[in-house]
């Protein structure tokens, strides 16, 4: 029966300066009892008996004192003791250490038995403990001088006093040991030590050598396995708990070191309880040596709760060697949870193989790792594997506890991995990591196995994942190390949560990944990742994705990044995709579930041969990619932003899947594309592609070009594919295209285009290949398919230059498709150098619309085209119509640049024209080699029909109504004039250069840029007669334009009239009137 403590104070002084003898032989005198608490003598042996009556009985305690206390092999030590004594207190005070390789036993099953000698223990490979039972037995061993108990009263081996010193102790120890001075090593070799079931095994000593030794206690009901160290005065506390006993060591008091080698263990591991702890300066548990905790195999009950294993370490732990391991597990076939591991140290470091575990391999909870490391915890995988172990195991059925790790720095190198991994029934814990300076995993081991943080689902059972929680200065992953959520089976992937005040960088050889996915045999969502951070690089092929490849839902991948978002050299962030593909990563075409969104928000995105993408090719969506850059976007040399609807799957109707490709939106002050960058929303399959949408503050620039890619937005549907093409929406103040650069939303398949939205303040295209496309063109592999072309909508621009063969283009490619229509708002357009507007139908359907209203001019140079044509391939189908309000419209007669609305063989469309005035191009009934308006058709269809507005002047409005009757002249002059005054006044009309000779005339196709009068009316006369004119009822006047003025350099045209109010005077600049 198992008896409570009652709690009184005791504590261990030592006092300075005892030196440690040299050891004698021990043959002849192993034990010998001192005389200071009763008669000194040497006893015999080999079973040496050591009655109560040798020592001092004081209640419930009894006390010995050992001038020396040996045991060789084959020798035994027997404690007497009544059966109402609970605690056996023994010294040795003779200066020499003790040897033991033999048994200690004690007759009493319920006494603890303390052995005090502070001149050094060693136990040898005979060692063995027999002590007290299971109701009470444990055992502690120390160097220290003293026990003092809390009233003051003390047990001392280095002051021994009398009998009478021990007669105020009362009770069991409940108090500190104390030491005044530095206490010697405690050594075991090669031995086994080991106490009854809920029993305390306890050692304390200046150093703690364990070398291919065994501590342990017995297997049914776990007690209590404790080193400890101490390296200069001070207190320790003893405390007790029912009949677990334990140290207290202060904060302040430096220790000495424990180290376990050769293979040597602790093993608490029992059916329930069982607790391992150890304090030092320095703790090394090498070559295969091992601390084991939990429920041992085949045993416990559903309420059974293993302890913890502590370790605590002012400076460094160390565990290394293959099979070195510190774990705390529910074993094979047991029942029950088990307890903890908790780690505070300096540094810790596992290296060459070593491993910590706290996981589960049968029926119940793991416990928590919970690491608090000042400076470093550093783990190498060297030799060996070197994990830290937070699992459920195949064929297990209960739940992680998760890892904790908080430290200056974490460094995972050479394939060595921290885990927390369901294989069998249950939930994985958190792997929450709090790093003051840096995280790194770096490289791969010679099998190949990535350096890596995992928190996965690997079970066809329910289970998920606890996910990663990394917060730290800067996160870098090189050379293929790998931070992953993922499930493999039926469960959820935890999410990856990373706060980096500074910097996350993924770069290096073997392709570094962070990455929450949905394998292919999984069932289950990704819980996203979110990355908060100074600035992100990934660079070498890294990979950030969040996928869908077995059932189930993708989580986003969210950036916040203060400074910078850098992809560089084939860095990806893939959403949606195939992991350890460079261009394809999405919802696999086996898959069934949504990806979720990428969204990044950062001062500048910088892309540099690299992509960002989200894509579905299968039965579910692809997410959206959102970009908030403050400053600028910027993707150079053929880097990509791509939402898909892609399919590797062939069926008689085309390629597979079912899904709608996600949108693509991005905010920022400046967007720029260069060298085959796209940025691409397109569906090859079955679904919709996504939308564009941009809208930056300052600039859109895309320029350069690659030899294999066109650079641009793209938003269209593939060959083969069956859906909408998305639209395309454009707001900035300024958009600049040159040089094999497109913003198209063609459709190739069935489904009609995409439209385009642009508002600009300023538009330039030049270049042969740049173009803002919305076509319509047939998939030859599937006759019978088509799609429509889409609409242009560019509004409120004050700039429109398509120069140097560029294209505004919303055309149909074959037949039965209808061309888009496009809608122009402007100030100005400017078409030069071949550079056009185009809806237009290459085969059998009609043209499209073009719309275009301009405040002030539109300017047709060297070839400039607007036009809605129909059959240009020579088929049929009807021209379009074009409406073009504007100030004026400008051409050069000799260049060419046509507005068309013509047929083939269809009818050709309207052309309506609102203009001030419509200079060097006119309406002819058929194209010419000069500068045509046209709505004809040539191949038998009806001619369209042209119609241009232009101001109408009725001379009679608003002037000086004249009489009809025929006036004499001369009467209205002076007779004395003289005769060159006789000449009168004259209206002169040049025929050139001025308005026509009639309101209701075209322009003269004559190209003078002045009107010969317009110097005359701005000469200034020395002198005016003014005629006398018969005077009629005033209105208000209507003033006609006499003259223009051109701008060659700005294509600017000027009215010019005189002033109304002149009368009409001679043109002879002196009339003397007598």
């Amino acid at each position: 029966m198992t008896k409570s403590w009652q709690h009184l104070g005791i504590a261990v002084i030592l006092a300075v300066g005892g030196a440690i003898a040299t050891a004698t032989s021990v043959l002849a005198q192993s034990i010998t009892i001192d005389g200071t608490l009763s008669p000194a003598q040497t006893l015999t042996g080999p079973v040496y008996t050591i009655p109560q009556s040798v020592g001092q009985t004081v209640g419930s305690n009894l006390f010995h004192s050992f001038g020396r206390f040996n045991l060789n092999v084959g020798e035994r030590a027997n404690f007497g003791s009544a059966s109402d004594i609970r605690n056996i207190f023994s010294r040795v005070t003779g200066g020499s250490r003790s040897l033991i390789d033999g048994l200690i036993f004690t007759n009493s099953a319920n006494v603890n038995l303390f052995l005090i000698n502070p001149s050094g223990i060693v136990f040898g490979p005979n060692a063995r403990l027999d002590v007290g039972g299971s109701t009470r037995g444990s055992f502690v061993a120390t160097t220290v001088d003293a026990l003092v108990w809390s009233n003051g009263s003390q047990f001392s081996a280095t002051n021994p006093g009398g009998a009478s010193s021990l007669l105020t102790i009362v009770g069991d120890p409940s108090g500190f040991l104390s030491t005044l001075r530095t206490p010697p090593p405690i050594d075991v070799n090669r031995s086994t030590l080991r106490v009854y079931e809920g029993q305390s095994l306890l050692l304390l000593g200046g150093n703690v050598n364990l070398d291919g030794s065994n501590l342990s206690v017995d297997f049914t009901e776990g007690g209590r396995i404790e080193l400890g160290a101490v390296a200069e005065p001070g207190n320790v506390g003893l405390n007790t708990n029912g009949n677990i006993l334990s140290f207290n060591f202060p904060e302040n008091l430096a220790r000495g070191d424990v180290s376990l080698t050769n293979g040597a263990s602790l093993d608490a591991t029992a059916g329930n309880g069982g607790s391992i702890a150890i304090n030092a300066r320095n703790i090394d548990i090498l070559s295969g040596s091992q601390l084991l905790a939990g429920i041992g195999s085949g045993s416990g009950t559903v309420d059974s709760q293993a302890g913890d294993v502590t370790l605590n370490a002012t400076d460094a732990i160390r565990i290394q060697g293959q099979n070195s391991l510190v774990q705390n597990n529910v074993s094979n076939n047991a029942t029950g949870n088990s307890g903890n591991i908790s780690i505070t140290s300096g540094l810790l470091s596992l290296q060459d193989g070593a491993q910590l575990s706290a996981s589960t391999f049968g029926q119940g909870n793991a416990g928590s790792i919970n690491i608090f490391a000042r400076d470093t915890v550093s783990l190498d995988d060297g030799t060996g594997d070197s994990f830290i172990f937070n699992n459920v195991l195949a064929d297990a059925v209960g739940k992680s506890g998760g890892i904790n790790i908080t430290t200056g720095s974490l460094v995972v190198i050479n394939g060595a991995q921290i885990q927390s991994r369901v294989l069998g029934q249950g939930n994985s814990g958190k792997v929450s990591i709090s790093a003051r300076d840096t995280v790194t995993l770096d490289g791969r081991d010679s099998s190949d196995f990535p350096s890596a943080i995992l928190s996965r689902v690997e079970t066809d059972k329910q289970s998920d994942s606890g996910g990663i929680d990394i917060t730290t200065g800067s996160l870098f992953i090189k050379n293929g190390g790998l931070l992953s959520t993922t499930t493999f089976g039926q469960g959820n992937a935890g999410r990856i949560e990373i706060k980096a005040s500074e910097t996350v960088s993924l770069s290096g050889q073997g392709r570094s990944t962070i990455e929450n996915d949905v394998a292919s045999e999984g069932v289950g969502d990704s819980g996203g990742i979110r990355i908060t951070t100074g600035s992100l690089f990934l660079s070498d092929l890294a990979l950030i994705t969040s996928n869908v490849n077995g059932r189930g839902n993708s989580g986003g991948v969210e950036i916040v990044a203060r400074d910078l978002v850098s992809l560089d050299n084939s860095g990806e962030i893939a959403r949606g995709g195939e992991a350890g593909t460079l261009i394809l990563s999405r919802v696999n075409d086996s898959a069934e579930g949504n990806g979720g969104d990428i969204n990044i928000q950062t001062a500048s995105l910088r892309l540099s041969n690299s992509q960002i993408t989200t894509s579905t090719a299968s039965k579910g969506n692809a997410g959206n990619v959102i970009i908030e850059a403050k400053n600028q976007v910027a993707l150079l040399r053929s880097s990509n932003i791509f939402t898909e609807v892609t399919c590797a799957c062939e069926t008689e109707s085309g390629k597979g899947g079912d899904g709608n490709g996600g949108d693509i939106k991005i905010t920022t002050g400046s967007l720029l594309l260069d060298g085959g960058s796209n940025l691409r929303a397109d569906t090859e399959a079955r679904g919709n592609a996504g939308n564009i949408t941009i809208n930056a503050r300052d600039s859109v620039t895309f320029f350069g070009s690659s030899d294999e890619f066109t650079s641009g937005a793209f938003s269209q549907v593939e060959p083969e594919a069956v859906g909408k093409g998305g639209d395309i929406f454009i707001n900035t103040r300024t958009l600049s295209l040159s040089g094999n650069q497109e913003i198209n939303t063609r459709t190739q398949g069935q489904g009609n285009a995409g439209n385009i939205f642009i508002q600009a303040d300023s538009i330039s295209l030049t270049g042969s290949d740049v173009r803002i496309i919305s076509n319509a063109s047939q998939d030859e592999r599937l006759p019978g398919t088509f799609g429509n072309g889409g609409d242009i909508n560019i509004n409120n621009t004050g700039f429109l230059l398509v120069a140097d063969g560029a294209k505004i283009s919303a055309n149909s490619e074959f037949s039965r498709a209808t061309a888009g229509n496009i809608k122009i708002n402007a100030s100005q357009i400017t078409l030069q150098n071949e550079g056009s507007i185009r809806s237009e139908s290459v085969a059998d359907s009609d043209g499209g619309n073009i719309n275009l209203k301009l405040s002030e001019f539109l300017l047709l140079r060297g070839g400039g085209q607007i036009s809605t044509n129909a059959g240009t391939a020579l088929a049929g189908g009807n021209g379009g119509n074009i409406n073009i309000d504007a100030g004026f419209i400008v051409a050069l007669p000799q260049e060419n640049s046509d507005i068309s609305a013509n047929a083939f063989s269809g009818n050709g469309g309207t052309v309506t024209i609102n203009a001030q005035g419509i200079i060097g191009t006119e309406s002819r009934q058929q194209p010419t080699p000069q500068s045509d308006i046209t709505a004809s058709s040539t191949g038998g269809g009806i001619n369209g029909v042209v119609d241009i507005n232009t101001p109408e002047i009725d001379p009679s409005r608003e002037f000086i109504k004249l009489p009809t009757d025929v006036v004499n002249t001369r009467g209205l002059v002076a007779p004395s004039c003289s005769a060159f005054g006789e000449k009168g006044s004259e209206f002169i009309v040049t025929g050139r250069g001025g308005l026509p000779l009639s309101p209701d005339d075209f322009l003269s196709s004559d190209v003078v840029w002045s009107d010969t009068r317009f110097t005359a009316l701005l000469a200034s006369p020395t002198s005016r007669v003014t005629p006398s004119v018969r005077k009629t009822a005033e209105g208000v006047a209507i003033i006609p334009a006499t003259g223009w003025v051109f701008n060659e350099k700005t294509g600017e045209v000027t009215l010019i009239a005189a002033n109304a109010s002149e009368d009409v005077g001679s043109n002879q600049v002196n009339c003397i009137v007598p």
